[in-house]
């Protein structure tokens, strides 16, 4: 994992410690205080959905353009073993035939 995404996660698992710290400290009845708990964690759950889902979508991305490319390369490297089979195939003819003219 890069050094910027463990500071970020970081960052956030202590605003997170943080919120529910003060919301369990706060001068409140229990009731309300659980309810603020589970109204940020509900808006913590919707944003760490909504990221997840981004970056699936990046990786997802990736995969496809670097299987495309691969798939480029793969007939690339067809088409130039097909070429070179080709000019084997001619030389071997070539060989023959002056093998067969001493003959």
């Amino acid at each position: 994992m890069k050094d910027v995404s463990k500071i970020g996660l970081a960052v956030l698992a202590g605003i997170m410690a943080g919120g529910v710290a003060a919301l369990l400290f706060a001068p409140e009845e229990g009731a309300e205080t659980r309810k603020k708990i589970g109204k940020k964690a509900k808006k913590l759950e919707k944003k760490f959905k909504e990221k997840a889902k981004e970056y699936s979508d990046k990786a997802s991305e990736k995969a496809k353009e670097y299987s495309e490319k691969a798939s480029e390369k793969a007939k690339e490297f067809k088409g130039k073993a097909e070429g070179y089979m080709n000019k084997a195939s001619h030389a071997k003819d070539d060989v023959v035939k002056t093998a067969e003219g001493y003959i």
